[in-house]
């Protein structure tokens, strides 16, 4: 699936290759820092670190891919 598609999806997602990576999307007012934020929000796993932020740092063939799958 793509970016767009995996977003959707509001689970967590990653590329086959990031290893200790992945990604979730949330709506505004909804998921874990609702209380935080007043807009969409990501929240990443980088090494066990849980983090969230309003942007993605992603290269190009990350926007592009169409490789991201669902992590558990």
């Amino acid at each position: 699936m793509n970016l767009h598609e995996a977003m959707r999806t509001h689970k967590y997602f990653k590329r086959p290759h990031w290893d200790l990576s992945k990604i979730c999307w949330f709506n505004a007012q909804t998921g874990p820092y609702s209380e935080l934020v007043s807009c969409d929000y990501f929240v990443i796993y980088e090494y066990g670190i849980e983090t969230f932020s309003t942007s993605l740092d992603l290269y190009a063939e990350d926007i592009l891919a169409n490789d991201y799958i669902l992590s558990e």
